[in-house]
């Protein structure tokens, strides 16, 4: 895949993500299909938390002669804070736009630095651009499927 075509993809994703997420009906958020299974508002929230963390691994790959990235730990909302989908949403967007940034301003010699991080056999600027694509679909396809499907036909992750 080419560099082009990644920026396209990116930039489609959070316009993607607002058309479907406008489609969900609010009580459908916060369902839980079973135990051990994540609302579709955990896969919202997660989403938009993954991105800040993405960031700032593009930038330590970046800014580091030899980068080494630290493993995701999820944080937990502050009792009382719950942002609704839609500003989810809107902070997914803004989160991918820095992203973008960082990415369309990347020399060429970036796209191939390596980078150490203790979960991968690989790593690296290129496979975290990829992953974001990845990690995107992962997750809208998860939406969609506790949105959507009948409980015979779900599967746990």
């Amino acid at each position: 895949m080419s560099r082009r075509h990644l920026l396209e993809a990116l930039k489609l994703n959070p316009v993607i993500l607002k058309d479907f997420v406008a489609d969900i009906p609010e009580a459908a958020l916060d369902r839980r299909r079973g135990e051990g299974y994540w609302t579709i508002y955990e896969h919202l929230l997660h989403l938009v938390e993954t991105q800040e963390v993405i960031l700032g691994r593009l930038e330590l790959i970046r800014d580091q002669a030899k980068p080494v990235i630290t493993p995701y730990a999820p944080k937990r909302l502050a009792a009382g804070e719950r942002p609704s989908a839609r500003e989810l949403v809107e902070q997914f967007a803004g989160w991918r736009e820095r992203q973008v940034r960082l990415i369309e301003a990347a020399p060429e010699p970036l796209w191939s630095k390596p980078a150490e991080h203790p979960e991968y056999e690989s790593y690296g600027f290129r496979i975290l651009v990829r992953h974001i694509l990845v990690h995107d679909g992962l997750h809208f396809a998860r939406i969609e499927d506790l949105w959507l499907f009948k409980d015979e036909f779900l599967s746990p992750l």
